[in-house]
């Protein structure tokens, strides 16, 4: 998991998505559109093209059955850790 900041040390953490290692995987496991990928994660495409595309943060029930779709992968692999400094 990467940090998009330095600063560890305050401000408040938040997991995105990593979306190059998802359609990396998405592509290697056949799932050829978003409307496949969400229907298998069990969320609505217009969700999950703003955790894909708006940088929306996704749920931990998201990240869990993103997690799901993909058993043989790290969390830490599907995740970006982004720290908001005031």
């Amino acid at each position: 998991m990467e940090a998009t900041t330095k600063n560890r040390s305050r401000g408040r953490a938040s997991l995105l998505l990593d979306t190059a290692k998802l359609y990396e995987l998405r592509r290697a496991n056949g799932i050829a559109t978003d409307a496949e990928f969400a229907r298998r994660i069990g969320v609505d495409p217009a969700s999950l093209y703003r955790y894909t595309t708006k940088g929306a943060r996704p749920s931990n029930e998201v990240l869990a059955r993103i997690k799901a779709a993909f058993p043989l992968v790290a969390l830490d692999d599907l995740v970006k850790l982004e720290i908001t400094v005031p």
